[in-house]
């Protein structure tokens, strides 16, 4: 029977706690499914493609309906700290902010709305319906739009930062990268917003799936370097 080295399971553990620590947060919990969910996806894209009938398919729909289910009840509870925001005067957020959370309390009803009727709670049109999902998705573009300015913004005054005399280079470096990894997320999720956006849906699903991976994995990266 081998026996893990004490360097081993040191690691092991350092990872678990991590990992516990970051899946205890509603945010690093949807970056996890977010990663497993369009996995899937891109995993029955290429399938489907090679084989439409593939009896795996319904397999990896049913898996991922669960976890996707469970990310639009985060964001439904998520809409509260941006109440908060969008109308406190303790956090005194800018115009761009404010604007960004009145979007966010748009689109997550919105969603709601579609994920009720999607699910048979509620009875509504497939017209309607379809009109709240887009209306959640152009909600989110927008905010996209926005918080790329707001990156780009935060790039430009930390390169400033980083070339002044005196400055932490070590700190300068770890923000840039913040923001970078920012900046893939949000230009990966903007193509989504979109092709959700529009009736026809015109992305194929293989793409779907590539860019919610690339978006999951820079969220994923920023909120495990969160957890050290």
């Amino acid at each position: 029977m081998a026996v893990l080295s004490v360097a081993t399971e040191k690691a092991i553990r350092s990872w678990l706690v991590r990992f516990t620590k970051l899946t205890t947060n509603v945010y690093g919990l949807d970056k996890v499914f977010r990663l497993i969910v369009y996995t899937l996806t891109l995993v029955a894209a290429s399938l489907a493609k090679r084989n439409p009938t593939s009896p795996h398919l319904a397999t990896l729909k049913a898996f991922a309906g669960p976890l996707t289910d469970a990310r639009i009840t985060m964001r439904v509870l998520s809409t509260l700290p941006s109440i908060e925001y969008a109308w406190g005067n303790e956090y005194n957020p800018t115009a761009l902010d404010r604007t960004q959370n009145l979007l966010m309390l748009i689109y997550a009803p919105a969603e709601l709305m579609y994920w009720l009727s999607a699910h048979n709670i509620i009875k509504i049109s497939a017209l309607a319906n379809d009109r709240w999902s887009r209306a959640s998705c152009m909600a989110w573009a927008g905010w996209i739009v926005l918080e790329l300015v707001t990156i780009v913004r935060g790039l430009r005054a930390a390169r400033q930062e980083a070339r002044a005399v005196g400055a932490d280079r070590a700190k300068a470096r770890a923000r840039l990268k913040d923001l970078e990894l920012r900046l893939v997320a949000q230009l990966a999720d903007l193509p989504m917003a979109i092709h959700w956006s529009l009736p026809a849906y015109p992305m194929p699903q293989w793409w779907v799936g590539f860019f919610g991976v690339l978006g999951g994995v820079a969220g994923y990266i920023r909120m495990w370097k969160a957890t050290a």
